[in-house]
């Protein structure tokens, strides 16, 4: 008697993709996600346009942590893309405060501001107990 084998038959074949296109496909899924995220911002707020001084040496700052304020050219204030008044930006602040006491505040003025609006802007900060201040800048090529 003769035995016939029969070939087995797969249900499918498994495709292996190689591992450098797949860490190639994780780079570009990451690198996507993660520019989009931080285009628009730590909170999610629109980008105030100024004209930020330049500065040969610059510290980073943590937009994520602190309350950034925007001043535009013609001294009015910005917070989360609205404008808004000075006694507006001390009750946020001292509402932060009670949740986050170590909170910081950067200022984002324009290079062409009146001087007495950033002034008044920090001494109102330091009034209401902020220690940790920040003036935005542009590093200097």
């Amino acid at each position: 008697m003769i035995r016939m084998l029969r070939k087995r038959r797969t249900l499918g074949d498994v495709a292996f993709v190689s591992l450098s296109d797949i860490i190639f496909n994780l780079f570009l899924f990451f690198f996507i996600t993660f520019s989009l995220v931080f285009k628009a911002g730590a909170k999610n707020t629109p980008e105030i346009p100024v004209n930020l001084p330049e500065a040969a040496a610059a510290a980073p700052l943590s937009p994520e942590t602190d309350l950034v304020v925007y001043v535009t050219r013609d001294g009015t204030f910005h917070m989360d893309g609205k404008p808004v008044s000075l006694a507006e930006i001390k009750l946020t602040v001292e509402e932060t405060r009670k949740t986050k006491p170590t909170i910081g505040l950067i200022v984002r003025a324009d290079r062409d501001v009146r001087h007495g609006a950033v002034v008044d802007l920090m001494d109102a900060a330091r009034g209401l107990g902020i220690e940790r201040l920040g003036i935005a800048v542009q590093t200097a090529p």
